[in-house]
């Protein structure tokens, strides 16, 4: 078994590009999640500066990523289209992360679709838009690990590809698209916009860094003793 697992270095570079899609990066297990990753538009607490201990709380959407993953289980994955076979184990994680900043900014709307007044438009979208955007999502992250190389598809995306031209078609002409909304980025920096959670486990706060303020070191202190 290959276990690939995220280095401070890239949840430091992954953090910085969420905050300029609005959003912020937090870290978890496969055995939490109960997947490799996702995205949420569910806000979380976040710390406008962690290394004040003063620093005013606000509220975000984040993506999530499991911090160690079983490459050879992660290739395996049977996807709607996109072959993850292909994928090396350095590319994995860059690969994750912007196949969960895909489902941020080139996804459709769910809530488009569910306002829809033609019940048949909206059961047709309905039924395809999971599917969709998953596909959307791998081909946006496809595009930034493997610049210019074509999708490579595997065998369910041979059997599917018909139906999700169909859907994507439907969607197309009734949902709105995630790439038409404006994103206010949020203050960068190593200790700006850091997810309240990233500081309530010492492990994961080791991916902050080493300069979090006392006062959330103390909050540390009582996460860890219960």
């Amino acid at each position: 078994m290959a276990v690939v697992n995220i280095t401070r270095g890239q949840y430091r570079t992954f953090a910085e590009i969420a905050k300029s899609h609005g959003c912020v990066l937090t870290l978890s297990t496969v055995e939490e999640l109960k997947c490799f990753g996702g995205f949420s538009f569910m806000a979380i607490g976040v710390v406008r500066d962690a290394a004040d201990s003063r620093s005013e709380l606000t509220e975000h959407a984040a993506i999530t990523l499991a911090r160690s993953i079983d490459a050879d289980q992660f290739r395996s994955a049977i996807r709607p289209e996109l072959d993850w076979g292909r994928l090396e184990d350095h590319e994995i994680f860059p690969f994750l992360f912007w196949h969960e900043i895909g489902h941020r900014v080139d996804n459709f709307d769910a809530f488009s679709v569910v306002g829809l007044s033609d019940s048949e438009a909206r059961a047709t979208c309905l039924r395809h838009i999971r599917t969709a955007n998953e596909v959307l999502a791998d081909r946006f992250a496809w595009s930034k690990v493997r610049p210019g190389e074509p999708i490579p598809v595997g065998d369910a995306g041979k059997r599917l590809q018909d139906g999700i031209a169909a859907g994507m078609e439907a969607l197309r002409k009734h949902a709105a698209h995630t790439s038409t909304f404006t994103r206010r980025p949020l203050p960068a920096g190593q200790y700006r916009s850091v997810p309240m959670e990233m500081l309530l486990e010492p492990w994961k706060a080791k991916y902050v860094g080493t300069k979090v303020a006392d006062g959330w070191k103390a909050s540390l202190r009582r996460g860890a003793h219960g």
